[in-house]
């Protein structure tokens, strides 16, 4: 839900975030991303890569679609608590982490993806058109994975 604000003169929308914990629930009770994350994909120092990746997909889940919303998280305490991370990425290293790691991160939020539709077993009707409607913030994100993967491979 938005809601109108003024903050330091200027006039703008804040987006309520308390749908945060239940995306963490969510991760934790019916995938293993955090787990693969930090153990499949080497890290030799820094922010670790579940905390990056989930930093992202609270991003998502809030409405976001760009690396410098990251600069506009206004309580750093909520946002760990609520998506259970250590450390928030600066808007920097989220797109670094997913510029060079989205090839191999894209398997394992892949696989996280179609464990959490196999547990929680969503009724997924098409339409008339035989279309089945998905979010198109997910979608949006699924094909910029994509691309950055087949982009990485031609490196």
């Amino acid at each position: 839900m938005l809601q109108n604000r003024t903050v330091h003169g200027r006039y703008c929308q804040v987006k309520s975030q308390s749908g945060l914990a239940l995306i963490r629930q969510a991760i934790n009770r019916y995938t293993t991303l955090t787990q693969e994350l930090d153990t499949q994909v080497p890290l030799r120092h820094g922010i670790k890569h579940s905390d990056v990746v989930k930093s992202y997909l609270g991003l998502v889940s809030a409405g976001e679609n760009d690396f410098e919303a990251m600069n506009t998280i206004d309580s750093e305490r909520f946002f760990t608590t609520s998506m259970g991370i250590t450390d928030i990425p600066s808007e920097a290293t989220l797109r670094q982490r997913m510029d060079h790691q989205a090839k191999a991160f894209l398997p394992v939020v892949e696989k996280a993806s179609r464990d959490f539709l196999k547990k929680i077993q969503p009724e997924l009707k098409p339409l008339d058109t035989g279309h089945i409607p998905l979010s198109a913030s997910i979608v949006e994100r699924l094909l910029f994975l994509n691309k950055a993967a087949i982009f990485s491979n031609k490196r």
